[in-house]
């Protein structure tokens, strides 16, 4: 199946001093004979986010669109257009977003014609959590409440090697 690539994977790829960018050539190179995509929205962030003067290898916006648009002319990339609005409820259940993070999630994969998506990026995957038998008007604090209930479950099952040390326990 054909990827539609993150903008924080773009970037990662467009920049070879990027933290990410060995991971995300690797990444590329194991998946590419499926394909990549981009659409106005990962295209724009990536010019936006390359382009901005706090960004650490900051490049003109004519200098990232003409990066970007070179690693889009094999055949292994498509252009997925974007014609469908936010708003429309028949296409988006809104009610079902329980964060800021998911916006983008949502608005990529309501693409033309595009219903059957992977979306790749650095640590942004989407989970299935039909597990925790959530309410379809489900808020962000019920989504955690219901992870940290089976985790303490699945800790308990382990057995006396395992704990749990709290919530919200910075990790050193």
């Amino acid at each position: 199946m054909r990827s539609l690539l993150d903008v924080n994977v773009l970037i990662a790829l467009l920049d070879s001093d990027h933290l990410h960018h060995l991971r995300a050539m690797g990444w590329l190179k194991e998946n590419i004979t499926a394909g990549w995509a981009s659409c106005p929205l990962t295209q724009n962030g990536c010019i936006r986010i390359m382009s901005q003067a706090a960004y650490p290898n900051a490049l003109p916006p004519a200098a990232v669109a003409t990066r970007l648009a070179e690693s889009t002319t094999t055949l292994h990339h498509a252009f997925w257009p974007d014609s469908v609005s936010l708003l429309d409820a028949k296409r988006i259940a809104w009610r079902e977003v329980t964060g800021s993070r998911q916006v983008t999630d949502v608005s990529t994969t309501g693409l033309d014609g595009k219903q059957c998506v992977e979306l790749h990026g650095l640590g942004g995957f989407a989970y299935l959590v039909d597990f925790l038998a959530l309410p379809p008007d489900h808020k962000e604090d019920d989504l955690q409440r219901g992870l940290l209930t089976k985790l303490k479950l699945f800790l308990t099952e382990l057995g006396r090697d395992f704990c749990f040390v709290g919530e919200h326990v910075p990790c050193r």
